[in-house]
C-alpha cells in the first residue's frame, strides 16, 4: 500500500477499497476502532525559504500574498505539496512553480542561490543554513500531517510496539522544538 488510507463502511466505500488491502476499513462512528488504526506524530508547519538577501528575509512573518509573482521551487511527487498548492488556489493565491524537484537539499541550494522561494513543511529544510531565511506563513495553511498507520485487527509484535513508542517519544521532541524554528 502507497499512501495509508483509512475509510469507513459508510456510502460505498467498502466496494471501491478492500480492507487490509488498499485500505483500513472502520464502521461509521466507531472511533475506538479509528484510533486503533493510525497515530498522528507531528504536524509539520509549512514555511516560506528565501534566499538570505531577498526583500523578504528582514521580515519576521511572511505572508500568503507575497506568494503571487514569486517564482517557486517546489516538490514534484508530495502528496502534502499537491494538498498546499489546492489550499492556495482555494484562498485565491496564484502559485507560479519554476522548478520541481523530490530532494529537499536541491529545494534548499537553488533557494539559496537566488533561483527563487519555496513554500515547503518545516522538516524538509535546514533552518539553520545561513544562505536562506525561513518564515512562518501567515495566515497559516493546514500543515503537513505525519502519521504511522496499521491494520487495527493485526497483532502488533513487541518490535512494532516499540517502534511506535520510539516515534511518538521523538516527534514529542520536535513538537516542542519546531515552533522556535521559524
Amino acid at each position: 500500500m502507497g499512501t495509508p488510507v483509512i475509510a469507513t463502511l459508510a456510502g460505498g466505500s467498502g466496494d471501491v477499497v478492500r480492507d487490509g488491502e488498499t485500505a483500513r476499513l472502520v464502521a461509521p462512528g466507531d472511533a475506538g476502532a479509528l484510533a486503533g488504526a493510525i497515530l498522528e506524530l507531528l504536524r509539520d508547519p509549512y514555511v516560506l525559504v528565501l534566499p538570505a538577501e531577498h526583500e523578504l528575509a528582514g521580515r519576521e512573518r511572511g505572508n500568503l500574498a507575497d506568494l503571487e509573482g514569486l517564482p517557486l521551487i517546489g516538490n514534484r511527487a508530495c502528496r502534502s505539496t499537491s494538498l498546499a498548492e489546492s489550499e492556495l488556489s482555494l484562498r485565491g493565491v496564484d502559485v507560479d512553480v519554476s522548478f520541481r524537484t523530490d530532494d529537499n537539499g536541491t529545494v534548499q541550494g537553488l533557494v539559496a542561490s537566488g533561483f527563487g522561494a519555496a513554500l515547503v513543511p518545516l522538516l524538509t529544510i535546514d533552518p539553520s543554513d545561513e544562505r536562506v531565511r525561513v518564515l512562518g506563513i501567515e495566515p497559516e495553511i493546514p500543515h503537513r500531517q505525519i502519521a504511522l498507520a496499521w491494520h487495527g485487527d493485526r497483532h502488533r509484535s513487541p518490535a512494532a510496539r516499540a517502534f511506535l513508542e520510539i516515534a511518538a517519544e521523538v516527534c514529542a521532541d520536535l513538537r516542542v522544538e519546531l515552533p522556535q524554528l521559524v
